[in-house]
């Protein structure tokens, strides 16, 4: 059952709310990928036995395995069942039409990650890029996310050895991140997903 306009404005108008109460009262939001119905039922237990906000992240392969309507669907199911407050991101979208998709199909949170499919992806490219689903994503009202350039790793578990100083290569330079989004008057949203 889709979400008319009006709702999804008002599920990313309560996203934004959630954003800005947790800076200000200093608590985090936990974000969970989940891959299938019975994580996303764990997600939303737990949840709301901690009376707990809840994102739940599904990857570009998440949602070609399950579909963008059908997750959208669950969540709104499983938010009504439980009386919660959980939005969904789509996580690491790799292209603008992906993303676009994600934005359509009423996604609170669209993380756009053009590096992630293109390594090589210029900075004017992923600029570029994150540009368009942000003036995009203004329909709706949905959060965006970016990564300003590549970074190195996976999900997977790894048992190659790694390759330190090439994954240094790829960190993020705070001056230049902050560059990154100074010079498109994007608001930052920092992410605890990689090394300090």
């Amino acid at each position: 059952m889709g979400l008319t306009i009006r709702q999804i404005r008002d599920n990313c108008d309560r996203a934004r709310h959630l954003m800005q109460r947790s800076r200000e009262h200093h608590f985090a939001v936990g974000a969970f990928n989940i891959d299938n119905q019975e994580t996303l039922i764990a997600v939303c237990r737990a949840a709301k036995a901690k009376q707990s906000p809840v994102l739940v992240e599904v990857s570009h392969g998440e949602v070609k395995a399950t579909g963008l309507d059908n997750i959208r669907d669950m969540v709104d199911n499983y938010r009504r069942e439980y009386g919660l407050e959980i939005y969904i991101n789509l996580d690491h979208s790799p292209s603008v039409e992906a993303a676009k998709s994600g934005v359509e199909a009423g996604f609170e949170f669209i993380h756009i990650d053009i590096s992630q499919a293109n390594h090589d992806a210029s900075r004017e490219q992923i600029i570029a890029q994150t540009t368009e689903i942000v003036k995009y994503a203004q329909f709706t009202g949905a959060l965006v996310e970016a990564e300003e350039r590549y970074f190195m790793g996976s999900s997977n578990v790894h048992k190659e050895d790694i390759d330190f100083e090439e994954v240094k290569r790829y960190m993020t330079k705070p001056d230049e991140a902050a560059d990154f989004v100074s010079d498109q008057g994007w608001a930052v949203v920092w992410r605890c997903d990689q090394p300090r």
